[in-house]
């Protein structure tokens, strides 16, 4: 194994890996990597893929400074060769499904979340002669409960061991299974794992499909599509980014073995989706934005009947975290949750990802040319 420094990893000591790296937080972490000097070998499922790869490379002016590899979460040793010669890996790569279009939750959430860390794992273990640092991107999924007190604040102290398959909620099982996992083969194994647990991730979306992942719900408030009025905290996706990289290069005994929620430091940074739409409108007061919310007679018969723990859960009860590690340790200085709330619209409705709904007789030209 590769002697571990106290000045952690640096960009200096070699090329690091990031799993999942077209995705909507990796690839901010490979875009904030690259600032700050590293190389990065970008880990996707198809890396001759050129239409999933693209932007990324444009992300580099020196080709030298970034591979690509190819290697597939649910096979076993497929990440063997996409981590030889790298001295760090930073597991973002999962498998997103809807917990309501899903059979078999335990099949389709939660073990490919877990086996999927499991081949990690492994593939670190087979180059343990290199690689001595492991971060993985969690969630505050794996924090938060929904059996504490209204006044209780969540800390990376709390584990989720409310959830469970019955109560309905497998995304919460599998992100703390993975976690716990991670954790027990890192101090097996002789390599330094640490955690971010960011809550829902907003910011600039850099392909369509990012726009279909956490920031869904502003997607869904621009459509005016129906969702349940569900309570959260957000944080942004470069400050997300920005703690992945910290917990490479700082001090082992600042996050080996650590956790680190990430979420916006101020109560602007929660909401509930109808504020939530509210702010959108200031922001952009030619778009249309709505939010209907499940209602009426056959929802409250499905809330009686049908929902389960989680789902009532996420529409009734407020969870609220504790942030001061991130920033005492890892540095994060967060964006202004109106930042990000204007950032991640713009990044959607300028590029035309999704197109906006816009006010009877508004100039939507003049509109966008005024804000660039």
């Amino acid at each position: 194994m590769a002697t571990t420094t106290e000045g952690g990893v640096l960009p200096t000591d070699g090329p690091v890996a990031v799993t999942g790296s077209s995705g909507f937080i990796g690839s901010h972490i490979v875009q904030v990597l690259l600032q700050r000097g590293y190389t990065v070998v970008a880990v996707v499922r198809d890396a001759t893929n050129a239409a999933k790869t693209g932007f990324l490379r444009a992300m580099s002016s020196d080709a030298s400074k970034l591979e690509f590899r190819s290697g597939d979460l649910l096979k076993p040793g497929s990440y063997d060769a996409a981590f030889a010669g790298c001295v760090a890996v930073i597991h973002c790569a999962a498998v997103v499904s809807n917990a309501n279009a899903v059979k078999d939750p335990q099949r389709d959430i939660v073990d490919p979340s877990v086996k999927g860390c499991e081949n990690v794992a492994n593939s670190v273990l087979a180059n343990i002669s290199t690689v001595r640092r492991l971060v993985q991107t969690s969630s505050v999924a794996a924090v938060q409960t929904y059996d504490k007190g209204a006044d209780h604040t969540f800390t990376e102290s709390d584990w989720n061991d409310w959830s469970s398959l019955e109560r309905g909620d497998p995304y919460g099982v599998a992100k703390t299974e993975a976690e716990r996992l991670m954790l027990r083969r890192g101090k097996s194994d002789n390599f330094e794992v640490s955690f971010i647990n960011p809550s829902v991730v907003f910011g600039r979306c850099l392909t369509k499909a990012h726009t279909k992942a956490s920031p869904v719900f502003i997607r869904q408030l621009i459509f005016g599509n129906t969702q349940p009025d569900i309570s959260f905290s957000f944080v942004n996706v470069v400050n997300v980014a920005e703690a992945h990289a910290a917990a490479l290069s700082l001090p082992s005994a600042a996050v080996a073995g650590r956790r680190f929620i990430l979420s916006g430091d101020d109560a602007s940074h929660w909401t509930r989706l109808p504020a939530l739409a509210e702010r959108i409108r200031a922001a952009f007061p030619g778009l249309r934005v709505s939010a209907p919310l499940h209602e009426g007679f056959f929802f409250n018969l499905a809330w009686h009947f049908s929902l389960s723990s989680f789902e009532k859960a996420v529409q009734t009860v407020d969870c609220h975290f504790d942030n001061s590690r991130s920033c005492d340790v890892l540095n994060v200085a967060y964006a202004s949750a109106k930042a990000t709330i204007k950032e991640t619209v713009q990044s959607m409705v300028d590029t035309g990802f999704v197109k906006p709904r816009f006010a009877t007789g508004f100039d939507a030209a003049s509109e966008a040319s005024a804000r660039t």
